[in-house]
C-alpha cells in the first residue's frame, strides 16, 4: 500500500471509530425491572438454582475477572469497554475511579497471549449508577449494593476476526473492595464461563458460584465499529478530502 492510500485508509478508520455501536454485550444483570420499592431495577441472586454469590472481588491488586468474546469479520475497531461493579454500603454516587484492561488472543488459563493492555494503566473514562441494585431473594429490597457502570477507553483498538478474552480489574477512590456481580439470568444457575485470576498465587480458576458451584459469566459491553471494507474506507475518506479541498 502506498503512503497516500495508507493515509486515506487510516483516515477512514478514524472517522468510523468515532461513531460507536455496541458490538458485544456479554449478558444481562437485571432480573427484576422496576422491582425495587422506588421503581429502580434489581439484580437478584437466583436462589432457586442454588446460587448464593452476590459478587466476586474485582480489586485490580488482588483479583481480576476475564471472559471471552468473538470478533466477526472483517474485524472491529474498539472504542470502549464497560464493566459493572459495586462498593458495599455506597450510595448511588459511584466511587469507582479505575478500570484496568488486558485483552488476550486465547484463554489466559491455557496459554493465551496478551495482545493489548496491562494492569498498571488506568483506562478510566466515566462511571455512573446503572439504576439497579444487587440483592437476593432473601433481601429483595436491599439497597446497600448499587451497581455502577465503569467505562474504559480502548482508544480505537483494532482486532482481527477471532476469539479473544478480556481481563478486567477495578478500583474505588477510597480503597474499598470493588465487587463485580456475575451475569444473572432469571431461573438460570449457570450463566457463562468466566475466569478469576488470584494475584497472590498467579493462578487462573473458573469463576463459580460459592454455593452451587455453577459457572458464572462476567458482564461487559464492547463498543466501536466494524472495520470497513478497504474500498469503502478509501472512498469515504477521499470524499472527505475532496470536500476539504473545495472549501479552501
Amino acid at each position: 500500500m502506498n503512503k497516500v492510500l495508507a493515509a486515506v485508509a487510516t483516515t477512514g478508520l478514524m472517522c468510523s471509530a468515532g461513531m460507536a455501536n455496541v458490538l458485544w454485550n456479554n449478558g444481562p444483570l437485571v432480573t427484576d425491572p422496576g422491582g425495587m420499592p422506588d421503581g429502580s431495577d434489581a439484580s437478584r441472586i437466583q436462589s432457586a438454582t442454588g446460587n448464593t454469590t452476590l459478587g466476586g472481588n474485582a480489586n485490580v491488586a488482588s483479583f481480576r475477572r476475564a471472559d471471552n468474546f468473538t470478533v466477526g469479520g472483517p474485524g472491529w475497531i474498539l472504542d470502549s469497554v464497560t464493566a459493572f461493579g459495586y462498593e458495599t454500603g455506597s450510595t448511588t454516587t459511584s466511587t469507582m475511579d479505575g478500570i484496568f484492561v488486558q485483552i488476550w488472543d486465547g484463554n489466559p488459563s491455557t496459554g493465551g497471549n496478551i495482545v493489548f493492555g496491562d494492569m498498571t494503566t488506568n483506562r478510566f473514562d466515566s462511571t455512573a449508577w446503572t439504576g439497579a441494585y444487587r440483592n437476593s431473594t432473601n433481601s429483595p429490597t436491599g439497597t446497600t449494593r448499587p451497581i455502577m457502570e465503569v467505562v474504559g477507553d480502548l482508544g480505537g483498538l483494532i482486532l482481527a476476526p477471532g476469539e479473544y478474552w478480556v481481563e478486567i480489574g477495578l478500583r474505588t477512590a477510597g480503597g474499598a473492595t470493588p465487587w463485580m456481580p456475575p451475569v444473572t439470568i432469571v431461573d438460570q444457575g449457570a450463566t457463562g464461563d468466566a475466569l478469576q485470576f488470584t494475584a497472590s498465587t498467579g493462578a487462573w480458576t473458573d469463576w463459580v458460584d460459592g454455593g452451587s458451584q455453577n459457572p458464572q459469566g462476567m458482564p461487559f459491553i464492547l463498543t466501536g465499529q466494524v472495520v470497513p471494507a478497504p474500498g469503502a474506507a478509501a472512498t469515504f475518506a477521499l470524499a472527505g478530502l475532496i470536500g476539504l479541498r473545495r472549501r479552501r
